[in-house]
């Protein structure tokens, strides 16, 4: 594939290369799976045997998650979104499950979470589970499907990466909005918007969340 590859030299090339190491590997699903999955029970597990602390098996979760969505995107290049978020959230189902389950067992204290507390615990870890995933699937695979366009793709698409191009240069403020056809122009403001209302829902959901301090 390297010989078909737009990027070949210098940085870029590299990088391309690089990215073409992780395309090679089978069974990656699987992998990205279970292995996170067990690395949080361990960090559930230490925290009710308070070795760690809770806020720090709920941030080793979430890195572990994130980390494996970015293997999955390498691996795999953007291609199959559900897949990744379902998967995302099942590991922070199945890890809550198994806290609930083994917590009598584990705990070294009495304190034990509220029966109506599980729930909300459960509903946070599959939607950070999800979202992590996710994102890190997103991000990994969409630079592994940019560096690894081939010479073919890059002179397919050039007519739609100038019309990207050009919608990109005004939403930065780069370039005016004058002249710019209508259903790019809306493009533009709602890409502004995105921005926006994101920031403040992420803001929202941050300060919600039950296991930081308040």
């Amino acid at each position: 594939m390297s010989g078909n590859l737009y990027f070949k030299g210098a940085v870029t090339g590299r990088i391309a290369r690089f990215f073409e190491i992780f395309r090679t590997q089978k069974h990656v699903g699987l992998k990205t799976f279970w292995l996170p999955l067990l690395l949080c029970l361990a960090a559930y597990a230490a925290a009710e045997r308070a070795i760690i602390s809770a806020e720090m098996a709920v941030y080793f979760y979430a890195f572990t998650v994130l980390l494996a969505g970015i293997r999955r995107g390498l691996a795999e290049g953007f291609t199959k979104p559900v897949l990744p978020a379902l998967q995302g959230g099942a590991i922070g189902a199945l890890g809550i499950a198994f806290l609930v389950l083994s917590h009598p067992f584990l705990s070294v204290h009495q304190e034990t979470l509220t029966l109506m507390a599980w729930p909300r615990v459960l509903a946070e870890s599959v939607l950070i589970g999800m979202n992590l995933f996710f994102y890190g699937y997103l991000y990994a695979g969409v630079l592994s499907e940019i560096f690894l366009t081939t010479e073919a793709q890059w002179i397919k698409g050039a007519p739609r990466r100038r019309v990207i191009h050009k919608i990109v240069r005004v939403a930065m403020k780069t370039e005016k909005l004058e002249g710019l056809p209508t259903a790019q122009a809306m493009i533009v403001y709602a890409l502004w918007g995105i921005t926006v209302v994101f920031g403040i829902v992420l803001q929202k959901y941050i300060s919600s969340l039950s296991f930081l301090p308040h």
